[in-house]
């Protein structure tokens, strides 16, 4: 009896196995991720955040590539001149 469970278990693994996808996608969260940055020069410093606009990362795990886009809106760039 637990022959023939441990074969129908692995029977549904290989079977399920082609089915799972070759690449993962991760989705980055809009509100949650932001740069900041810190420009210094001899006069005065300038810190500031960028907020993301769009952020998708594909990674195939066939051949272990990965793409996407990153993208921040400098139109909504935040800076505060420091000393």
């Amino acid at each position: 009896m637990f022959k023939k469970l441990l074969l129908i278990a692995l029977a549904l693994v290989a079977i399920t196995l082609p089915l799972q996808a070759a690449e993962q996608r991760l989705e980055l969260d809009l509100e949650a991720t932001a740069v900041t940055f810190t420009l210094g020069s001899t006069m005065h410093t300038v810190e500031g955040i960028m907020h993301l606009s769009e952020g998708v990362i594909v990674f195939d795990l066939d051949n272990g590539e990965a793409s996407g886009r990153v993208v921040f809106d400098a139109t909504k760039t935040e800076t505060d001149e420091g000393e």
